[in-house]
């Protein structure tokens, strides 16, 4: 139960003490499966296909239907069923823990991050108790009030108050736990309800109707409540947890009217809340206390583990079997070394930070040395300080292989959580404070059998939580871990790798707590790292459109061991056909750019920008030059006849070539050596500036003879026609383009004041014609211009 900023809800503690119950027969390894993501509800294939990888999700996560007859119904509880207590003393261990000291940098260090973000903020309710699920393309982080949705590289999908998502904007929502499903690749978020004036108890999943986060949900609501009259109670601290068989829950019971009434296993059967339909929630009470489900990561087991409260040394093992028939559950104490209540954190001010008693963390079952294994952790006291307990539990002989203290003298370490891989690693995630540090997030890895020694940072707090010397400030239940199922998905299941995720908190300010996100690779492996080939892309064309080469290929790859997430990006006026994704070990994806409609729209100019691959991840960004060079074709605007008459046509019959022509005859002049045709034409430059100009003309003679046509632009620099821009040519009765190409520097060509350009052409006569009376036909004048 958690505490608002403005009032408080009463934690009611009286709780049991464990007792001796029927020894199970242990776990077979022949039962042991691994999950086919998205193989049994619906039924699809193991793997998702890559082409689904890069579809761009658009939904949001909406809340179906909540009038249909199967949601937003409580769900009916099924007769208790209380495991029976064997008479007998109590087993505890009497071994001695092991102890690791965090050697602070002094030795091997935990795995570097793979990736890290801000996680969610803080809400109106303090602790956040943060939880993760990491799916196939996003991860959904918890806390108390709220929940999002972010992609890999921690970039928000979509987030919510979950209260007001459900449309209950007004209730009281917390301990949110959430989990990828990967036995039916299916996600679930779930909430406690309580309104204790009301006796209303509920627990709220939302199942996600689809693979991705993004998409619908199923809302359900189950009455939590257990016993009768002055025995009812409500649910509080409940873990969630999957196997191949059911989905769980797990969690304490307290009466209405006070003290600790029970705890209690729940499940469900997938087939019925993973496709929408009335959905019945199974309940054991037990004795004992806050009993934790187990996300198996193999199947063949339902399990559940617990500590007791107040210490003790035993932990308490449950499985069922046949859950979705008897639910028949079997019971076992576990001896591990002794522990005890933690004492509470301390700070350099002296404020407390509240440990709240030896409870487990959330469990994961995988494999170690091909025996179902589950790794957990919970916070004991040693010495006046707070330590982390680390366990790995073989659950075919119900002994620890691992039963470890992490600490360091002087600084206490409280909620170690757990995420752990196919690969024999584990990771746990917890806090670490001392006299002289602030609130910390850190992190661990054990790898097959060994310890990094030094524990690695993934946030420091800037400050102490909370100011008053001696008060014991709430911090938390428990922080979040889960291995990367696009990793296993996409990288050979349990033979592949897979990223490991963790989400804690840290303070923010001395009243505001916050949280964030890391991962880390598989011990051993490379992460993620994404590599990019190809040239540059230069391009070029005129205003308008099209633009040659009209696209450039490039491909990126990740020679890394883990999925990596990239972004691919060009200038706004290139399309990729591809904006970037996810790429796993050994893969690759190429990716076409083109010019697109921006560029068409673009005025005279030359653009440049990058075409970049980015880690997005690390940040880490390589890239290649795009520019694009685009010309102006430029017509004329104004023409002057010097000598001759306009037979017919006008400036129009200039401009395009369409065979209406401008056509000027010979006029009978004194002087015999000036040309009887010159013709001037003007237009405007886009720049005062370029690198290359040109002008074309197409013409012919309409009579035949001996004639030239000699072609010159005015150099504003000289005020004269230039005798280098110039070009004679011989011409006839034939149409023929001829183009000038203009000689460097090309500014003296353009009239600095107003970009004016100026040409003319004139027609000699070189021999003998066949009339005087000949004329001249042009059709089209024009230049191009390149900056």
């Amino acid at each position: 139960m958690k505490t608002t900023l403005f009032r408080t809800l009463a934690v009611l503690a009286a709780l049991g003490s464990l007792g001796v119950f029927a020894q199970p027969s242990g776990a077979d390894t022949s039962q042991l499966q691994t999950p086919k993501v998205g193989g049994e509800i619906p039924k699809t294939p193991w793997r998702i296909p890559a082409n689904q990888m890069d579809t761009v999700v658009t939904a949001v996560p909406t809340v179906v239907d909540t009038y249909t007859p199967f949601l937003d119904v409580p769900g009916p509880l099924r007769t208790p069923n209380e495991e029976a207590v064997l008479p007998g003393p109590r087993i505890y261990g009497d071994s001695q823990a092991k102890a690791v000291k965090d050697q602070g940098g002094l030795d091997i260090l935990a795995e570097s991050l793979s990736t890290s973000w801000e996680g969610i903020g803080q809400t109106n309710l303090s602790p956040p108790d943060p939880d993760i699920a990491v799916g196939i393309d996003e991860v959904v982080l918890g806390v108390n009030a709220r929940f999002q949705i972010l992609d890999k590289a921690g970039r928000e999908l979509f987030a919510a108050n979950f209260g007001a998502w459900v449309g209950d904007p007004n209730g009281f929502y917390f301990d949110p736990k959430v989990i990828f499903d990967p036995w039916r690749a299916r996600w679930i978020i779930m909430y406690h309800f309580s309104d204790l004036a009301n006796n209303r108890s509920e627990m709220v999943l939302a199942v996600s109707q689809q693979t991705s986060a993004i998409g619908n949900y199923w809302i359900y609501r189950f009455n939590m409540n257990t016993g009768s009259g002055s025995t009812l109670a409500w649910a509080d601290y409940y873990d969630l947890g999957y196997s191949a068989a059911v989905v769980t829950a797990s969690g304490n019971q307290f009466r209405y009217s006070g003290g600790f009434s029970t705890a209690a296993l729940r499940w469900w059967n997938p087939s019925e809340i993973y496709t929408g339909s009335t959905a019945f929630m199974v309940t054991r009470t037990v004795d004992g206390d806050t009993p934790r489900s187990s996300r198996h990561l193999f199947g063949g087991l339902t399990t559940f583990i617990s500590s007791a409260s107040g210490g003790g040394s035993a932990l308490r093992y449950r499985s069922i079997t046949d859950p979705l028939g008897a639910g028949t559950v079997s019971s076992s104490n576990i001896s591990v070394a002794a522990y005890t209540v933690p004492p509470n954190s301390r700070q350099s001010n002296g404020a407390r930070l509240d440990t709240i008693d030896c409870r487990m963390m959330p469990p994961f079952v995988t494999s170690y040395n091909s025996a179902p294994t589950l790794f957990s952790g919970l916070t004991t006291g040693v010495g006046g300080e707070a330590r982390c307990r680390l366990y790995a539990i073989n659950l075919n002989t119900l002994s620890p292989i691992l039963d470890t203290d992490f600490f360091a003298t002087g600084t206490d370490y409280s909620f170690p959580t757990p995420a752990v891989n196919y690969q024999n690693t584990c990771v746990w995630v917890f806090t670490r404070v001392g006299p002289s540090e602030t609130p910390a997030i850190r992190y661990v890895n054990w790898d097959n059998g060994t310890f990094s020694n030094s524990s690695s940072l993934l946030r420091q707090s800037p400050t102490n939580y909370g100011t008053v010397n001696g008060t014991v400030y709430r911090w938390g239940d428990y922080f979040g871990g889960d291995l990367d199922w696009g990793d296993y998905n996409n990288q050979g299941g349990t033979t592949g790798r897979q990223k490991l995720w963790f989400y804690g908190q840290y303070a923010a300010s001395t009243a505001n707590w916050a949280t964030f996100v890391g991962a880390t690779r598989s011990v051993g492996t490379t992460t993620g790292v994404v590599n990019f080939a190809g040239n540059a892309y230069n391009l070029s064309g005129f205003v308008g459109g099209p633009f040659t080469p009209g696209s450039a290929n490039y491909t990126v790859d990740n020679s890394g061991q883990v999925g990596v997430l990239y972004d691919f990006t060009t200038p706004n006026w290139l399309t990729p056909s591809r904006t970037g994704g996810t790429l796993y070990a050994g893969q690759s994806n190429s990716i076409t750019v083109a010019p697109n409609a921006t560029a068409n729209s673009l005025p005279y100019g030359i653009y440049t920008g990058n075409i970049t691959a980015r880690n997005a991840f690390t940040g880490g960004t390589a890239s290649r030059t795009a520019t694009l060079t685009i010309s102006a074709r430029l017509q004329p605007t104004a023409f002057t006849v010097r000598l001759g008459r306009v037979d017919s046509g006008n400036l129009n019959s200039l401009r395009v070539l369409d065979n209406n022509s401008l056509r000027m005859c010979r006029f009978i002049v004194p002087n015999a050596t000036t040309p009887p045709v010159n013709v001037e034409v003007d237009t405007t430059a886009p720049a005062t500036t370029a690198s290359a100009m040109s002008f074309i003309i197409h013409s012919r003679m309409v009579n035949s003879g001996s004639f030239s046509q000699d072609i010159q632009l005015f150099d504003w620099t000289l005020s004269d026609w230039s005798t280098t821009a110039r070009r004679v040519d011989a011409i006839t009765t034939t149409f023929v383009t001829r183009t000038l190409n203009v000689p460097t520097p090309i500014n003296r060509f353009i009239r600095s004041s107003d970009r004016l350009v100026r040409a003319r052409w004139r027609i000699a006569i070189t021999g003998p014609v066949s009339v005087p009376a000949w004329c001249n036909d042009t059709d089209f004048v024009g230049w191009e211009v390149t900056p």
